[in-house]
């Protein structure tokens, strides 16, 4: 799925948290993020990395696993 945040200049990405075994949408290109239930939306969004501190994980990228690409 196009992002719409980037008006579809990436793709919207299921990723997995290792840490917490959460599951996640991720633009590949903006880190828009959205939980894996809610609306892919332009104005649900939250930012990945942001998201991640607040969950005590400082390393984003390294803590996360794409389901699909």
């Amino acid at each position: 799925m196009e992002c719409p945040r980037c008006d579809g200049q990436g793709d919207v990405l299921l990723v997995k948290v290792r840490k917490t075994g959460e599951i996640l949408k991720l633009c590949n290109e903006c880190d828009a993020t959205w939980k894996k239930d809610d609306p892919i939306d332009k104005k649900t969004f939250f930012d990945f990395e942001t998201y991640m501190k607040s969950q005590g994980i400082n390393k984003a990228w390294d803590e996360i696993e794409f389901i699909n690409k």
